[in-house]
């Protein structure tokens, strides 16, 4: 593809047709799973109609409501776990899944440790502003998150003063957060550093200490002014680099690995062109011809709870949080903990042997009723009426919407049929855990 090509809008033909295998593919980039009702509500919508779906969202639940209400009293546990967990429980209840994945995708922007923060209220304040800013203008949503106690702790820049910058805030805000490597110089960090002297957590809030910032002319991307902190946040969201850094990140997470070069920078137009305005831009990227290239289906490496969420949001079913957190983390991700600035890794570096194993185990666990669950309704209620066979056939209709090629399912079917002696529950969770422990459950 050539010109603007990548972003034009997909056009569905005889040979790439926008069937059921391209809508599920919409469907877990977007909303971690392709559940029957979230299919069903596409029905008859193009690929620009589906992407202004998921993009704006659909009213929450009553259950979501209710849940998202106790969010208050989830703080005054004041445990990382019970925060993290009330998180998970909304990714698993929103009808707004696009909003909770971009959540998600910030967490790991933003890379923020709850063990150094020590104030689950203060990660708490940062996943919110991930929840209520994060398909919202990006100067917006930085300048929430970069002044969040969560992010001053985190990067000591409450200790930033004239006379003794400290470089860690000004450092990522460059290299982690706008522009990435190679888009500025040292002295950049250094004169970017006394630009934040004077920010600090009051009460829990930001604060501004006029006598500990440093005052005077600095030069910071060849411009030189009385740089404050709110200065240096414009100055860096309107480079260029700050743009094209955004649609390369934006395009690993979306569309999949390998995005060419070309596309990203199509997409860096789209986000200059909609002032960085994140949903504006997601309904062109969900849309485009790039997204729908066969290349990039099933090229994304599920992370632990985008693996766990798939498991629920395809059943549609109910995993109680705070075990699910522990589930996570027994994975490898423990949620508001990333292991470094950096984030989480990325692609094949969650497909280590023993981790999957265990993720295969832990959905058989979770459909026997045992920890992390239970899932809510069991697999026994739900399917119990039915044969083995019937119920595989309901069950990897849900997970594989788009099929399994007629040797695996020759394979689950064996397996049914070998287990019809066995007590419904542990014959059904033997077969989902067999459907979750298959190669297409490790990426989407």
């Amino acid at each position: 593809m050539s010109g603007k090509e990548w972003m034009s809008p997909f056009e569905p033909s005889a040979v790439r047709p926008f069937d059921l295998a391209a809508k599920a593919h919409l469907c877990r980039r977007a909303a971690f799973a392709a559940p029957p009702s979230l299919l069903k509500a596409l029905e008859g919508k193009d690929p620009v109609a589906c992407a202004r779906f998921f993009v704006q969202g659909e009213p929450e639940s009553a259950d979501y409501k209710k849940f998202a209400g106790w969010r208050e009293v989830f703080q005054v546990v004041d445990s990382k776990s019970v925060v993290a967990g009330s998180w998970l429980g909304r990714m698993e209840l929103t009808r707004h899944p696009l909003r909770q994945r971009l959540a998600l995708f910030w967490h790991d922007h933003f890379a923020t440790g709850a063990r150094k923060v020590q104030h689950p209220q203060w990660m708490d304040a940062q996943v919110r502003a991930f929840e209520e800013d994060g398909l919202g203008p990006f100067p917006r949503l930085l300048a929430r998150v970069v002044k969040g106690p969560a992010m001053l702790r985190w990067l000591d820049a409450d200790e930033n003063r004239k006379g003794h910058p400290n470089e860690n805030l000004g450092r990522e805000l460059l290299e982690l957060f706008t522009l990435g490597r190679g888009n500025y110089s040292e002295k950049d960090i250094q004169e970017a550093a006394r630009a934040l002297t004077g920010w600090r957590i009051h009460r829990g809030d930001f604060s501004f200490l006029q006598r500990a910032h440093d005052k005077g002319p600095k030069t910071i991307l060849g411009e030189t002014a009385d740089f404050d902190g709110d200065a240096l946040l414009a100055l860096l969201v309107r480079q260029p680099a700050c743009a094209e850094f955004l649609a390369k990140k934006l395009c690993a997470a979306l569309v999949g690995p390998g995005v060419p070069e070309e596309a990203v920078r199509e997409f860096a137009g789209v986000l200059r062109e909609k002032k960085l305005h994140i949903g504006d831009s997601l309904e062109i990227l969900l849309a485009s011809r790039l997204f729908y290239d066969p290349r990039f289906r099933g090229a994304r490496v599920r992370s632990p709870v985008d693996f766990l969420l798939w498991m629920a949001r395809s059943m549609e079913a109910y995993m109680a949080p705070r075990p699910l957190y522990f589930a996570a983390a027994k994975l490898g991700m423990r949620l508001l903990d990333p292991p470094d600035v950096g984030g989480w890794p990325k692609g094949k570096a969650w497909l280590a042997e023993a981790p999957w194993i265990l993720r295969a185990r832990l959905a058989s666990q979770i459909a026997r009723g045992r920890k992390p669950g239970p899932m809510f309704p069991d697999l026994e209620t739900r399917f119990g009426d039915l044969s083995l066979e019937e119920a595989l056939q309901e069950l990897s209709g849900r997970l594989y919407p788009e099929g399994l090629s007629e040797a695996k399912r020759s394979l689950l079917l064996q397996q049914a049929r070998e287990s019809v002696d066995l007590p419904p529950k542990v014959a059904l969770a033997g077969l989902f855990g067999s459907l979750c422990s298959l190669p297409e459950a490790w990426s989407e």
